[in-house]
């Protein structure tokens, strides 16, 4: 997980790596993967009648348990769609170069 002392680490869209349409597409099915995750383990939820026979703490241990693995999911979630942002933020400023390269060269800027 990223904390203040170790924030994520985003790629760098570049003529050499992956595309920045092929890493938002890999992370886009990430997000979906982990809020199919998220789903599923919501339909395992941990239910009183399979927990009494420990003992009284039993329950609410295991409710807490199971909600502190839900929360971590989201939490890859949240960083998923970091990442994503980050991303798509470098591909809107190279297209954004890009245009303004063309039109620089087509003329249209500087009272050409």
């Amino acid at each position: 997980m990223a904390t203040p002392d170790r924030p994520l680490t985003y790629p760098t869209v570049h003529l050499n790596g992956s595309s920045g349409a092929s890493l938002k597409a890999d992370l886009e099915a990430a997000y979906v993967a982990l809020g199919a995750a998220v789903d599923a383990l919501c339909k395992c939820a941990p239910h009183g009648r399979d927990y009494y026979v420990e003992g009284p703490d039993a329950w609410p241990r295991a409710r807490d348990q199971h909600d502190a693995r839900i929360e971590r999911v989201r939490q890859i979630q949240s960083e998923v769609t970091q990442i994503w942002e980050a991303v798509e933020a470098q591909v809107e400023e190279r297209e954004s170069f890009r245009r303004a390269w063309t039109r620089k060269a087509a003329g249209e800027e500087g009272g050409e």
